[in-house]
Parts: C-alpha cells; structure tokens; sequence
C-alpha cells in the first residue's frame, strides 16, 4: 500500500501542481488521499468479498472483474490491481471483488452465469452506497467473459475495458449488444487464449460503436513484463473518455 499522505498537505500540493498546469493539459492527481478498505458484498448466496480504493469524489466508481476463479484468479492478481490502480490514481473509486466461491465469497463456481449474477449485485451495492453517478467497468481475461455477459441485459456504463479477452478459449461469437459507450479492448500479441485477428473479428462483427483495440507485440495473455505499458494505455483510455 502505498502511504496516504494528511489530506492538508495533499491540498496544498494539489493547489501547487494546478497552478502548473498548461492549457488544455489534462490534470493528473496521483497524490489524491485514499483509503482501502475491506467488505463483505450482501449477494443471494450470502456474500463477495471486495475491496475498495475510496478516494474523496465517488461520482464515478470502476468496478474490476478477476481472471478465472478455477485456475487461482482473485481480486489481488496483478492485472486486476492495476486496472483498478490506474483507476484510482485518477481519482475514481474502484471495487475489486471476489468471484462466488473464491476466497472469503461465498457460493460456488458457475461458468460466467451466475458470476454475472454477482457482479449486478456488487453494482447494486455500489449505487446503493456511493454517490456513483457513472459506473465504469474493467475485467480480465474471465472477468472480462463475466462483464460481456452482464451488457447482455441491457446495463449501459461509463466506460469498459476488456483486458485480456479470451475469445477462443470461450469460442466467443459476436455478441447482440448494441454499445455506443468507450470500451477497450487490450490483449497481448501472443495471448495463448485468443489471436489478434479472432478479436478483431470479434469486434467488427459486433454492435460496438466505440470500441477501441490496441495490441501489445511480444506480449502474452497475463501481460508478463508489459503491465507498465497495459497500465499507460489503460490510463490514457481513461483520461481520454472521462474528461467531461
């Protein structure tokens, strides 16, 4: 964790930094105070457990989906904490949460459906106890399964990022989901689970209006010696589509 400084001296410094600011540059407040804190989201098997980076403003809140919860995934795996990073560093609170059956959750595996199920109720519990006015989602790799799953009901957010998609492992078809929202897809150029051309092909026979694709050379699904350039262009995503 990193320390959180006392808020009168961020004040200060944020007051300094934006007096530094160019025109039309885009403001970045990596040293906003935060806290992190633990819970224990009410679901209809009992409980997810989550964690939340809260930052002072929670109009806007990302929630982070986590890769497959039968091969070790959970809400601490690197790709997960860096969305969610990224994130906060911008001054967005962010949710990662546990999958049914999966650490302190409860409930048991259920192959993306009743994993979509739970993350309707971590956003219900978001909209219920946040300020949250836009909701942004974020997934990896399975996570990212869940979320496509979810926008099938018709649930419209801020922003996704689809990080890492597999989308030969779950022989994907184009999904009827009619998007006119930001969404980012970012896969490795040797992602073991999907090739570039299969997601591509994916996307451009979807109904999604703003997608955006980026590739990384070299780079293979778990993002393994790339997280600086996923977090980079996760960050420019997101300053890019939030600046209203």
């Amino acid at each position: 964790m990193k320390p959180t400084l006392p808020v009168w001296f961020n004040n200060k410094l944020l007051n300094f930094l934006q007096s530094q600011e160019k025109p039309g540059s885009v403001f970045i407040p990596y040293c906003m105070p935060y806290k992190i804190i633990n819970h224990l989201i009410p679901a209809s098997h009992g409980h997810l457990e989550a964690v939340t980076f809260q930052t002072q403003n929670s109009d806007r809140v990302m929630v982070v989906t986590h890769p497959h919860p039968l091969y070790g995934g959970n809400l601490n795996n690197k790709v997960v904490y860096s969305l969610a990073d990224e994130a906060r560093k911008l001054g967005i609170y962010t949710v990662r949460f546990n999958f049914r059956g999966v650490g302190k959750s409860t409930g048991t595996y259920d192959n993306t459906i009743g994993e979509a199920t739970d993350l309707k109720a971590v956003i219900n519990w978001v909209l219920e106890n946040t300020k949250a006015r836009e909701i942004i989602l974020g997934g990896f790799s399975f996570g990212s399964r869940v979320i496509l799953r979810f926008l099938e009901d018709g649930f419209s957010p801020r922003a996704v990022v689809m990080a890492g998609l597999p989308v030969q492992y779950f022989k994907l078809e184009s999904p009827s989901i009619k998007a006119d929202f930001p969404i980012l897809f970012i896969q490795g150029g040797n992602d073991e689970f999907t090739t570039p051309a299969a997601t591509e092909t994916f996307i451009s026979e979807s109904a999604f209006t703003a997608a955006e694709t980026i590739t990384l050379p070299g780079c293979d699904h778990y993002f393994n010696g790339h997280i600086h350039l996923l977090k980079q262009h996760v960050h420019f995503f997101l300053t890019t589509h939030l600046q209203d």
